[in-house]
């Protein structure tokens, strides 16, 4: 049963991105964990607004790392920001389906081990293109199903 349903809105560039770009830099996850308690990340749902169904990774952080780098370059991520990693979910193209003229995806992975910062309930969220793609609507929004542990 999940405790916590979160969302977060991840704002992309318009122009063509390629394998090992900063898809999306860091955006706030916020009140998807018991303050001071573990969790897992149980499901997670993309929805792509430009129907690309764009393999991507999501990777999570227990607190804001600071910017990952420019968008549609090689993500630039420092030893501290590494350190703040809490996991990732890799979403395929097989992931996707299609929803009218949306993709939605919902990827099977094994549940994600997170714990928010000391105090808090947000984790921090950025994405990273695995596969070359154009997104005319700059934004996908994402859904993250925590569990208390």
């Amino acid at each position: 049963m999940l405790d916590y349903l979160a969302e977060a809105t991840l704002y992309l560039d318009t122009a063509v991105y390629a394998d090992g770009d900063l898809l999306a830099d860091v955006v706030e996850v916020e009140r998807c964990c018991v303050v001071n308690r573990a969790g897992y990340i149980m499901s997670v749902v993309v929805l792509d607004y430009s129907s690309q169904a764009g393999a991507l990774d999501l990777v999570f952080f227990r607190s804001n790392p600071g910017s990952l780098g420019t968008l549609n370059l090689p993500m630039t991520m420092t030893v501290a920001a590494a350190v703040e990693v809490v996991g990732w979910v890799s979403i395929v193209a097989t992931d996707y389906a299609a929803f009218g003229t949306m993709r939605v995806a919902q990827p099977e992975f094994y549940p994600v081990k997170v714990r928010a910062a000391a105090g808090g309930s947000s984790l921090w969220l950025a994405a990273v293109s695995r596969d070359i793609k154009t997104y005319p609507t700059p934004q996908l929004l994402v859904k993250v199903g925590v569990e208390a542990s």
